[in-house]
């Protein structure tokens, strides 16, 4: 099986962003109407040219931040794409899928300009996951050093992923929280329960997973899983065990889930408190992005914008109350979903 790490960062208080407002250059492209359960959505590129992109975040006064799996940290600004990467970016090891992964803003990033990235290191014993803090000065990051480096090294190139998670003040960060697992996964925090967070697992060959994360809760891989190996062979003849937590759902075969985002919006007020997850697998029940309401039981699951064809690494609200997906497949793009002018 593939090496995957997962790094979680449990910061101090809320990101306070502001509306961002976004546009495309003189050609824009086509925007794409899809009918849902609920709304007839339109879906529009917001930037293309991207390479590998992984992670997004929102800067105060409208710009973004995209990182790509090659190292570089590109940088939107009035809805372009600006050229090459923001100086002091951390030395990643890029082979493969080991790259420049997420990134996090702290808290106070208005007062302070400290934000967060995780990435592939390379040292003496091989390469491991690293989880990095810079401030950011116009056009580059300064002053960046590793707060923590892994101790997981490996001297065979694989799969490594990692989301960072940001915990109010309100609850103090217990000990153990800045770990590893054996998955590539995405995470959501839950904005009426600062303690509660959702999380998805891509596993190796079906198996997927959608947990519930509570504090000492045993989540059974690989003891307990409904995935195989790669080879085909079997992990585990139990699907569940007394003593571990069983998920939310699963996906068989692998969706490949990548991204994970909870609705908190008022532009699409029947999707709020949905999570919203990217598929990176191809084939029928990948390359698209599902919503997931957790107030059915069982959870109703809806695929959508299954025709547009892409695989969807990572989903972000924006702060202007839309969805923005990342896609992974070389010349990628930006997407934003907003209401149809018929809605």
């Amino acid at each position: 099986m593939a090496r995957r790490i997962l790094v979680a960062l449990l910061a101090l208080g809320t990101v306070s962003i502001v509306v961002v407002a976004v546009r495309i250059g003189s050609r824009p492209e086509p925007r794409h109407t899809f009918s849902t359960e609920h709304y007839t959505v339109q879906v529009s590129t917001v930037v293309t040219g991207l390479s590998h992109p992984w992670s997004l975040a929102f800067l105060p006064g409208g710009d973004m931040l995209v990182t790509e799996r090659d190292g570089r940290l590109r940088r939107i600004h009035d809805g372009i794409l600006q050229r090459g990467s923001l100086d002091g970016v951390p030395r990643v090891h890029s082979t493969g899928q080991e790259d420049l992964l997420d990134i996090a803003l702290h808290p106070q990033f208005g007062r302070n300009r400290l934000l967060y990235l995780t990435y592939s290191k390379e040292g003496a014993k091989g390469t491991t996951i690293a989880l990095a803090t810079a401030r950011l000065d116009g056009d580059a990051l300064r002053e960046a050093h590793d707060i923590f480096v892994a101790d997981n090294w490996s001297r065979l190139d694989g799969n490594i992923g990692s989301r960072l998670t940001i915990r109010s003040s309100r609850h103090p960060l217990p000990p153990g929280n800045l770990f590893a697992r054996p998955s590539q996964s995405s995470r959501a925090r839950d904005p009426s329960d600062d303690r509660r967070r959702h999380e998805t697992e891509h596993r190796p060959l079906g198996g997927d997973e959608l947990n519930l994360i509570v504090r000492g809760s045993n989540y059974g891989f690989p003891a307990a899983t409904y995935g195989r190996n790669y080879n085909g062979s079997i992990i585990s003849h139990h699907t569940s065990l007394p003593g571990m937590e069983s998920p939310l759902t699963h996906w068989v075969p692998s969706i490949a889930p990548s991204g994970l985002a909870i609705y908190t919006g008022d532009r699409f007020p029947k999707w709020r408190d949905n999570l919203f997850s990217g598929a990176l697998a191809h084939g029928d029940v990948g390359m698209q992005l599902y919503r997931i309401d957790l107030t059915t039981s069982p959870l109703h699951i809806e695929p959508m914008l299954k025709p547009l064809g892409h695989r969807i690494r990572d989903v972000r609200q924006g702060p202007d109350g839309l969805l923005y997906l990342l896609t992974d497949e070389g010349n990628d793009r930006l997407l934003r979903i907003e209401p149809s002018s018929n809605h």
